[in-house]
This record gives structure tokens, sequence and C-alpha cells, in this order.
């Protein structure tokens, strides 16, 4: 701190003691404690004594450097500083009137960084509520958020959980070959100013230094202290983004949420985690109907890191659709759906393997002949109404899972499905 004075005075003044002027302190409404003092001195230095130099001697320019602690107290939380100087002068002989004493006041932001380093514990998928229409031939896509737990909640409530994205890659399993090495510095610092002069004046406002270099996180809603959070998308990506097929590098840190605080001292040490992986983009579904046969499509996953697209040809995942056919139960108060065919999706349109193309698809049919003979399998009539489900599952080298989504269901993990999806109503010979 520099307390500045100006002294309306030359430097021949001799109405002082040799203490000059006491320099007293208040913290934060506190009792004023002397911490130290500035005794002019009757000299010049030789610059101000040369032939031809013109003094100005209306006054004395005279400054203070006091030092303080921002960390606080045993089992207090790090909070903003208002300190008070006075300024009292020791005159040889008292003035009449008595002089009157030198007071400022000036605010400071927090200067020590919150001491509390996050502990995930569990983390899982919260998911919209689950919607259908009132015949259960169609659902709607469910918004999905990755939330975390942390071992305890922030000890002081007015910090919260923070992170940041230190680096992403594509998932390797969607990709053919090792992922490219990423460009420049394998994990940036955290973006914040280095500060290393902070200018702090009398009534200078609030600012939010360093609090955009990271996303704070979303507390889940409950009573009492509150553990779980939801971790929103990096900045730049939406819920369709093709990054999200991939793996993130976070940093987790208890930061400074509430009051003024410097950029140095915003937030505490991280916890490094890797293999984050947000819910991936809803799975999409086409379907047609023809006199012949049901035709079903979807798009393969598409990785994407540091802007660029990295496509295998051709994909490495594999589609899948499955057929239901709707049926009232007996009491007649809901619809079910009934399992009655699927059918593995193949990527054989070559208008699709081009690299700056569209996303390539895979295609796939049921002849209604079939359809009609399961229909009658579990007794019902050839109009009943359809839905189809597309699901892609990544890929099991030399899998013995022939049938992943049957028998062998469980085996393979499913990347992401598809709402239900019904099949377009034509006229069938019935």
């Amino acid at each position: 701190m520099a307390v500045p004075l100006r002294l309306a005075r030359d430097w021949t003044w001799d109405a002082l003691t040799d203490e000059g002027l006491q320099v007293f302190r208040s913290i934060n409404g506190g009792a004023h404690e002397l911490v130290g003092i500035i005794s002019p001195r009757k000299t010049l230095n030789t610059t101000a004594v040369r032939r031809g130099v013109v003094l100005d001697r209306s006054s004395t320019d005279l400054f203070f450097f006091d030092a303080i602690d921002p960390k606080p107290a045993p089992g207090e939380f790090p909070s903003e500083i208002k300190v008070t100087y006075r300024v009292v002068p020791q005159f040889r002989q008292a003035p009449e009137p008595p002089a009157p004493e030198w007071t400022d006041t000036v605010r400071l932001p927090m200067a020590a960084p919150p001491t509390q380093v996050p502990q995930i514990v569990s983390a899982g998928i919260a998911l919209s509520p689950y919607e259908r229409d009132e015949n259960y031939s169609k659902t709607e896509p469910r918004r999905r958020m990755l939330w975390i737990e942390f071992a305890e909640p922030t000890v002081n409530p007015r910090d919260a959980y923070f992170a940041r994205v230190a680096m992403h890659s594509a998932d390797p399993m969607l990709i053919r070959g090792e992922p490219a090495q990423p460009p420049g510095p394998l994990e940036p610092p955290l973006n914040i100013d280095p500060e290393p002069i902070r200018s702090i004046v009398p009534d200078q406002p609030e600012d939010s230094s360093g609090l955009e270099a990271m996303q704070r996180l979303i507390p889940a809603e409950g009573d009492g202290p509150i553990r779980h959070f939801l971790l929103p998308l990096p900045p730049a990506l939406s819920e369709v983004s093709p990054e999200l097929f991939g793996f993130f590098i976070y940093e987790f840190r208890v930061g400074h949420a509430e009051g003024w605080s410097t950029a140095q001292a915003r937030f505490a040490l991280p916890q490094r985690v890797t293999g984050v992986q947000h819910p991936v983009p809803v799975l999409s579904c086409s379907v047609s109907r023809t006199a012949e046969h049901i035709r079903v499509s979807a798009p393969y996953a598409t990785p994407v890191a540091n802007g660029q697209i990295l496509r295998a040809e051709p994909p490495t995942s594999d589609l899948w659709a499955l057929l239901y056919v709707q049926a009232r139960l007996a009491d007649a108060s809901d619809w079910r759906n009934i399992l009655i065919g699927r059918t593995r999706l193949a990527f054989t349109d070559l208008a699709f393997r081009g690299r700056s193309g569209p996303e390539p698809h895979g295609f796939g049919y049921w002849d209604h002949d079939e359809i009609e003979a399961w229909l009658e399998a579990f007794g019902l009539p050839h109009n009943s109404p359809l839905s189809v489900l597309a699901v892609e599952l990544l890929p099991e080298p030399d899998s013995p899972f022939m049938d992943p989504l049957g028998k062998d269901l469980g085996q393979v993990r499913a990347l992401r499905t598809s709402p239900l999806t019904p099949v377009p109503a034509i006229c069938l010979d019935v």
C-alpha cells in the first residue's frame, strides 16, 4: 500500500518533532494501530541545488509504504479488506486551532485464493423427463448433461466449483489409427492476468478479474449443502457438436464466485481429470415406407478434433435398427411396444464416402412379407402401427457377439440411440 501525502510546507519547516507524522492503520473497522512514522528531513539532493534550478517551495510530497497480509485469520475465509489510514502530525508546539488529522479509506479485493481442492467421488448422466405420445409410437429426444458429485460442498458459501477444458481428443474407437498429436502446448495454462502490479485506488468499483477463465458448475436442486453439480458444455459447443464424440481433460477448481477478487487469487489448486465424456449427440433416424418394404437410415458418428474431421471409411461403429409394433393392453388403459424385428444397417451408398460430403449413413430394409409374418405370430393385424429405433454400437474387433441387440445384449457397448420414430402409414391389402 502506498499512502501519498502532500505537506503544504517546504523542506525547511521545523514545526514537527523528529517523529514527524505518525501513521495509524485500521483494518475492517478495527482499532487503529501505529504502523510507522514519516520523518521529513531538512535536506536537498544535489540536483535541487544546482545553479539555475528554480525550486517549488510551496509543498513537499511524502510517501508512506505499507504491507498488508491478505491471508485470512485461522478459521476464517478470504474476504475483501477495508483499510483506513490516519496520519497525525507531531508538533513541537501544538498550534491554535489544532491541526486536523488526515484520514482516508480504501477497499481492497481478496488477494488470497481458496484452499479447498475438489475431490470427485462419482459422475453420471442427468436426463430430462421421458416423453412419449399417447399410443407410444413416438418419443421425444431427451436432454442430457454430465453431473459430478464432489466429496464435500464448498466450505466457503461465497465460493463455487468451476471447470475448464485443458485438452480434447477424438474417441480412438471411432477413427482408424492413432489420434494426431494436438498442436501447441499440451495443456495451456489458466488464462488469467499475471497481475505483476495491481493498482487499487479509493472508491474503485469492483471487477470480475479472472472469473471468465473457467465455467461455473450448475448446482443441482436440493436442500442443504450441495455436492452434486451439472457440468455445462465447453464454450462454443452445443448438444449436436461432433466434438462430443471424444474425450476431454478437465481441471476442476474451487473459486471465489461472489465478491471482489484479484485474478491470481480467484481459483484454488486444481484437480485434473482425464477421459471425461459428455453425452454424445442424439442419433437421428429416418424411416420411409413403400408397398414392398420399410426403409430406415441413420448417420454414423463423425468425430472432430482441433477443427479437423476424423472420419473413418468405412465407419468403425455399427448401426442397427429395431422394429416395434404398438399393442394396446388388455384393459385398454395404455399401449406397449413389442420388438418384432432387428437389422444391421449397411454402409453401401457411395454418395456418402467423400470426406467433404455429408456424414455417412447406414441403410436397412424390412420386407412387408416378413413383417406380416411376425405380426401373425403375435396375433396382431397387418395394419398395426409400427415404429423404428436406431442404435449405434461401438466397434468390437474380432467380436464373437453376432447378435448384440438380441441374445448377446449387454456384451457390446452402445454409443447412442435414437428416439422412437413412427413408421408412416400406407394403404396395404389386409
